[in-house]
């Protein structure tokens, strides 16, 4: 402490008060001088006096007297005083002066240490007052601040004792319609629910605690209940209400224990317990909203990304239609220009290879030699070649549409075709598989022979396609021919299917592979009309003609016509 400590020195001998300050010089303190008991009064007044040291015999007012004064002031009730005499020293004048209010008698001459030193020690005390005073005031205005905060603070503060009675606990319980004054001494479980008590009994009442254990600092929920039959506009009808018309209200508590630790142990004893309650009726309402909204915000995410992906995918499978009709309305306006250019050639090509033919039949017929023969007979070979083309170009051209339509059974036209074929499937070792029927196959209306050139035109592609990847026999070398029923454009329909296991056809090939001239055999052994005029023919019969095929595995192809109503 920096502060200066006044004493204050009395005596109406000017000698005496010289020897007194010399004496004193030795102490950090400031020397007060007074001459009588009047301008000692003046003096005390107007300074702040660690110690007084007064002479007894003095005229108007001595020493007793002065010190009555001093003692009857507010100020001066503790002051320590010295009493300094050289005449009076009997037991008699010592017993007035502590009577006075003195705390020490020296007698004239004194020793100058031994004064030093109890001024010393009656300094010392003197600043331990003025600390000890200072902290009392700090602590009377913590005390005063904590009291207003704890008053104004909307949370309940409480504090309770090691069995669990309130000591304190401020006015923020109002809300519960209990006054602070009728909860103190009674247990907590006044305002706590009995449940929540039980799990927070232990925790809060424990009464002795392990050193290295935690600080007894508590974060739980509870509910706390309202004084019976109390309505309050803070407390939500929907809080619910016990059968004694008490209402629950949610609550967080926060805790602390005020813990004693014993000098010769580990353990800490639980002195009690302060803490602090708050209401969360309406967070909890606020998350109990927020999580229905939550889950509605969720549903309405999965609905409308479930209709998205139902979007895409309609617009893909719209995407994938439209293209496909898009490619069947070129294939088919490309296959209507060739048919009708094929048609126009084939007119014109046809006199002249009739003629061409006649000639060299009468030359043939006119002169018989060898060599003359010969030639007539290779150049009426090549002009059948030729007409032989020109009529499936006719028949591309479709020029006959509607003629011959007869009622055919389908399962006929297949035997048919395979006793035209058997022979020659034979002869390459390729194995014949046919399927028997699972249901009756219903016959359909159509030009007949036409259905069974298309049906041996899908033979002879197996078989070449086999013979070109098998030289000899093996196991896999077959041809597969099934006949099912189906479903055409909500028609019936009737399925012819022929599948191999030859070469296979590449994907960039099968977009090409039903237009005419389009061929990926020698041009010795293939014009690339026979899928063409098939295609036309299904097309005409108002069927479809399909591939499905796997480059070096297998190949597919579906011809399905509708069945026709009687």
């Amino acid at each position: 402490m920096n502060h200066t400590q006044n004493i204050l020195i009395v005596d109406d001998t000017p000698e005496n008060l010289i020897i007194l300050e010399r004496v004193l010089r030795r102490v950090p303190a400031n020397i007060i001088r007074a001459s009588s008991g009047q301008e000692a009064l003046v003096a005390a007044l107007n300074n702040n006096l660690a110690l007084a040291i007064l002479d007894v015999q003095m005229p108007e007012m001595d020493g007793y007297e002065l010190a009555t004064l001093l003692r009857e002031h507010d100020d001066f009730r503790t002051l320590p005083i010295i009493f300094v005499s050289a005449v009076y020293s009997d037991e008699q004048h010592v017993f007035k002066g502590y009577e006075a209010g003195a705390v020490d008698f020296m007698v004239k001459p004194f020793d100058s240490a031994q004064l030093l030193s109890k001024v010393k020690v009656f300094l010392d005390l003197n600043r331990a007052n003025l600390e000890l005073q200072k902290k009392v005031e700090e602590l009377a205005l913590s005390e005063s601040r904590f009291q207003t905060l704890v008053r104004t603070i909307p949370d309940i503060v409480f504090r309770v004792d090691p069995e669990g009675n309130v000591v304190f606990i401020n006015s923020a319980v109002q809300f519960l319609g209990y006054t602070p004054e009728e909860l103190l001494n009674t247990s907590l479980t006044t305002i706590v629910h009995e449940e929540d008590w039980k799990e927070l009994r232990d925790n809060l009442l424990e009464k002795e605690k392990n050193e290295t254990a935690h600080t007894g600092i508590l974060h739980a929920e509870l509910r706390l209940l309202s004084k019976p039959h109390f309505s309050d506009e803070n407390i939500p009808e929907e809080s619910g209400a016990t059968s004694e018309g008490r209402r629950i209200v949610q609550a967080e508590l926060t805790s602390s224990q005020i813990l004693q630790t014993h000098p010769d142990s580990v353990r800490r004893r639980i002195l009690g317990t302060v803490g602090v309650i708050r209401d969360i009726t309406e967070r909890k309402e606020a998350e109990k909203e927020l999580t229905l909204y939550r889950e509605h915000l969720e549903h309405l995410v999965e609905e409308r990304t479930s209709k998205l992906q139902e979007e895409m995918e309609e617009r893909k499978k719209s995407e994938e239609k439209r293209q496909q009709l898009e490619s069947m309305l070129m294939q088919q306006q490309r296959l209507e220009s060739i048919g009708t250019l094929a048609g126009g050639v084939a007119h014109e090509i046809n006199n002249p290879i009739n003629g061409i033919m006649n000639y060299a039949q009468l030359i043939m017929d006119e002169d018989a030699s060898e060599s003359t023969s010969e030639f007539s007979k290779a150049i009426i070979e090549e002009t059948n070649r030729v007409s032989k083309i020109v009529r499936n170009l006719l028949q591309f051209a479709r020029a006959d549409q509607g003629v011959g339509m007869e009622k055919a059974d389908p399962q006929e036209m297949v035997d048919y075709v395979v006793s035209l074929v058997k022979t020659i499937i034979r002869h390459d070792q390729i194995q014949l598989i046919i399927d028997e029927p699972t249901e009756p196959i219903p016959s359909v209306i159509c030009r007949k022979n036409e259905i069974e050139q298309v049906i041996m035109n899908l033979f002879t592609n197996a078989c070449d396609a086999l013979n070109t990847r098998y030289e000899g026999y093996d196991e896999n070398k077959l041809v597969r021919v099934t006949l099912a029923n189906g479903m055409l454009k909500d028609r019936p329909s009737v399925q012819f299917i022929v599948e191999d296991h030859g070469m296979g056809i590449e994907e960039e090939v099968l977009s090409h592979i039903f237009e005419p001239f389009y061929t990926t055999k020698d041009r010795s052994t293939g014009t690339g009309l026979g899928l063409s005029i098939s295609h036309g023919i299904v097309k005409d019969h108002e069927g479809e003609l399909r591939v499905v095929s796997q480059e070096k595995v297998f190949t597919r192809f579906t011809l399905e016509i509708p069945v026709s109503s009687e």
